[in-house]
């Protein structure tokens, strides 16, 4: 029984050219809503950073944060989030 849904779910991910995985994520948050997800919430994310920069010197935080910048605009050009069936 898994393997026709695995089945079904995988052409339905090729039809709308997404991957198996987003395809899922797709599903889910169209029967749940739009707050499932994977990953944490921003807010938490943003927390645990804070922290984490909580005993690195001011030079050393600018410097990493001055890379996680540079990361971010470069993630800024990979595919959206999915959304709803197969629009995009």
């Amino acid at each position: 029984m898994l393997g026709a849904l695995r089945t079904r779910i995988q052409a339905d991910a090729e039809r709308c050219g997404r991957s198996f995985e987003r395809q899922v994520i797709a599903l889910l948050r169209r029967h749940y809503g739009e707050d499932v997800d994977i990953a944490p919430k921003p807010a938490a994310v943003l927390a645990l950073a804070a922290a984490s920069l909580a005993d690195i010197p001011a030079s050393e935080g600018d410097r990493l944060t001055r890379k996680l910048e540079e990361r971010n605009a470069d993630s800024m050009n990979h595919e959206p989030a999915v959304r709803g069936s197969c629009s995009r």
